[in-house]
């Protein structure tokens, strides 16, 4: 990840309590890593991880648009998912009568949502010049790519300047060490930028004109956050919550201790992957425990 001495350190700002790893990849080296190595090295895209990927978001979408309902908006428009990786999202959309576009910055992930699905997605990273002045979406949905980001507060804004005004939602999916029920530490990687909670992923959004209408903490083989947003017309400025930062530095030490919680479906989740391509397991497997066994010796003296 092209990092000083190939190692960084995750931290806790004693001003809000934001975790944030430190230093950060360069925006040029988590660019290149999308750029179609980050599956390669992950294996690529096996079958069993296409269907897992069409049934990922039932559960958030599902939240995210009876919120949009219980507000007073509802029925189908256009939506946008950012980091949309094969388009499992966006078929589930598309069902349900939306118009739909994604933007993805892994080449083979696109090509197999445009080839398999046919699905329209851009093939780049998303920022504030992906689209027209003139273009707009009622629903912007992602998952698991605001903690990867390099800059949440640009992209943030530039989500909300594709938001219809007034009308549109943004719905961020992430994992969290808050209320943590799995191995959450696995989470803490040089790709994982940021750690939000809900506090401090509202002031994000708020600082970027949009306003939180709801937040879950939803726990299964992975610890998640939920958060909806809707555009509003005010300039947004960062509300006065901020995380206590020694109740932050309590929890990610409890992170370990609550392991055994999320162990059920953790190991629901490996089960059906094995039964489903027992090859692809076994390979991953020994990357894993590969990667693992190189990261140990590198740590001790003279590694």
């Amino acid at each position: 990840m092209g990092l000083p001495g190939g190692r960084s350190q995750w931290v806790v700002c004693r001003s809000c309590g934001l975790v944030f790893q430190s230093p950060r990849p360069r925006s040029e080296t988590l660019a290149a890593l999308y750029d179609g190595a980050y599956h390669e090295i992950r294996g690529g895209v096996p079958e069993h991880y296409l269907q897992y990927s069409l049934r990922r978001s039932r559960g958030a979408i599902a939240w995210g648009l009876a919120q949009m309902e219980a507000n007073g908006t509802s029925g189908a428009g256009r939506a946008l998912d950012i980091g949309c990786g094969i388009g499992g999202a966006l078929v589930l959309l598309r069902d349900r009568g939306w118009s739909v576009t994604g933007i993805e910055a892994d080449r083979e992930l696109t090509d197999v949502g445009r080839t398999r699905f046919g699905l329209d997605i851009h093939n780049e990273l998303f920022d504030d010049t992906s689209f027209g002045p003139t273009e707009s979406f009622d629903f912007a949905y992602n998952c698991h790519v605001w903690e990867h980001l390099p800059d949440p507060v640009a992209t943030t804004a530039a989500a909300a300047s594709v938001l219809r005004p007034d009308q549109g939602y943004l719905l961020i999916v992430v994992p969290t060490f808050r209320r943590a029920r799995t191995n959450a530490w696995a989470c803490f990687t040089a790709p994982h930028t940021y750690m939000f909670t809900d506090v401090s992923l509202r002031r994000l959004l708020e600082g970027a004109g949009l306003a939180p209408v709801a937040f879950r903490y939803a726990a299964g083989a992975d610890s998640e956050l939920w958060m909806l947003a809707r555009a509003q017309p005010s300039v947004g400025t960062p509300g006065s919550d901020r995380d206590d930062p020694d109740r932050v530095q309590r929890e990610l030490a409890r992170v370990p201790l609550r392991a055994p919680l999320g162990l059920p479906g953790r190991l629901a989740t490996h089960a059906g992957t094995l039964l489903a391509d027992p090859g692809d397991f076994a390979r991953r497997a020994g990357r894993g425990i590969a990667a693992r066994a190189r990261r140990a010796r590198a740590a001790l003296p003279g590694g």
